[in-house]
């Protein structure tokens, strides 16, 4: 495989990742570096002892889970601190106890001048140096510290600028609620309104119209009947007819009076069918007309 060379830099500074440095390889692939982190995970190894080997799995876990566990394993400044302190302390007593010699300086010999030099380098290595030490752990922590100090008042600012846009969304949807709201209010008063109205357009008849149409299911109904009855006669009619036209002659033997009754109930039955067809006529066009004018459609008009 071809050897990746660095083709660029660029850093920026996250509210929540910390400092970022983005490698960009001649492959195209970017690497990101968590400088925050790293810096964390320095002081943490400097305190608890040379570092292992990573993991395949910690090198690929994200920068903002690097950076928290770094946190969590920063020690605390007392745990640096405290022994630190305490052999200063320890050392400063010591020295303390010291008895200083009753020889002046200009009649000091070399055996004065080499106790002295033995005292200063004591207090130099045990002393000075641990002091120089404390004082560089209390710097780095005081930049640690001062990182972290700004890494979260940025942390605060967007959480401030998101509850900012939150409770402005929240304001708005508030406002469309309240407008649909308003609307479905309106569109339910129109829907009842146009409701009422459809139920006023519905055509509905009078009493003197459902009296007429009960009247007429009546004359329909007895019609029935009698077309029924009617049925009855003229099949017994055929019957008779058929039996005369078989036989050769029939022969009756009435009297003169007999004859004129028969001749004139025949003549009354004669004028009687032609009053009931015609009223039936009559009472056909009325029907016909109303059921027009109804808008009623009759299926066999010829059957009223």
């Amino acid at each position: 495989s071809v050897e990746a060379s660095v083709a660029g830099m660029a850093a920026t500074a996250d509210p929540q990742l910390g400092h970022v440095l983005y490698i960009f390889l001649s492959t195209g692939a970017i690497e990101p570096v968590n400088i925050t982190a790293l810096k964390y995970l320095s002081e943490a190894a400097s305190s608890a002892g040379p570092p292992s080997a990573p993991s395949e799995e910690s090198k690929h876990q994200k920068v903002s889970t690097v950076a928290a566990h770094a946190l969590d394993k920063l020690e605390s400044f007392s745990t640096i601190s405290s022994p630190l302190v305490a052999s200063i302390a320890k050392k400063i007593t010591s020295v303390g106890k010291i008895s200083g010699s009753s020889t002046l300086p200009k009649d000091a010999g070399a055996v004065e001048v080499a106790s002295f030099m033995a005292i200063k380098a004591s207090i130099d290595t045990n002393i000075i140096l641990p002091m120089k030490e404390l004082e560089q752990k209390t710097r780095e922590r005081k930049s640690i510290q001062m990182e972290l100090y700004e890494n979260r008042m940025e942390q605060l600012q967007a959480l401030k600028k998101f509850a900012a846009e939150i409770k402005g969304r929240s304001v708005a949807l508030k406002e469309r609620k309240e407008s649909i709201e308003e609307n479905s209010k309106l569109l339910s008063q129109r829907s009842a309104a146009i409701l009422a109205a459809s139920m006023e357009l519905v055509p509905k008849l009078s009493q003197a119209e459902l009296d007429y149409f009960n009247q007429l299911k009546l004359w329909e109904t007895q019609c029935a009947r009698w077309k029924s009855a009617l049925s009855k006669i003229e099949s017994r009619v055929s019957r008779v007819s058929d039996s005369w036209n078989s036989s050769s002659e029939l022969k009756l033997e009435m009297s003169e009076q007999e004859q004129n009754n028969c001749q004139a109930l025949l003549n009354g039955q004669g004028h009687l069918l032609r009053k009931s067809k015609e009223a039936l006529k009559k009472m056909r066009t009325s029907v016909v007309v109303k059921a027009d004018r109804l808008g009623l459609e009759l299926t066999d008009a010829s059957d009223i």
